[in-house]
């Protein structure tokens, strides 16, 4: 019983790290990017890879702002 726990346990945090790592480090690299367009730099790009709701909202939310 104590190794079912242990080991639910242990898939929970494993997946709740994948989980935050797969949206902090593409959220990151966005806000890097529009920091240095904020600063004047045009030249950056952002890899779009996701097609969910989040994804759509950010990049036309970035789009229509740097117009």
């Amino acid at each position: 019983m104590f190794g079912v726990l242990l080991l639910a346990g242990l898939s929970t945090v494993a997946l709740a790290w994948l989980s935050t790592r797969s949206t902090v480090g593409p959220l990151g690299q966005a806000m890097r990017a529009a920091e240095n367009v904020a600063r004047g730099d045009q030249t950056q790009t952002v890899q779009v890879s996701g097609k969910d709701e989040v994804i759509r909202r950010c990049v036309g939310r970035f789009c229509a702002s740097s117009l």
